[in-house]
């Protein structure tokens, strides 16, 4: 395991994106919560 993989990295996300954008983000395994569910990143466990 290196360094990046022990440190927890999601997105934030306002606004609209489209599905290519969030699968581009899920194949690099970034996870993300949208603005309005900020209470999300506890299930990340940021």
């Amino acid at each position: 395991m290196t360094d990046t993989e022990s440190i927890p990295y999601a997105l934030m996300l306002g606004g609209s994106f489209d599905a290519g954008y969030l699968d581009t983000a899920a194949a690099e395994r970034l996870d993300w919560v949208w603005q309005h569910r900020v209470a999300d990143l506890e299930q990340l466990g940021v």
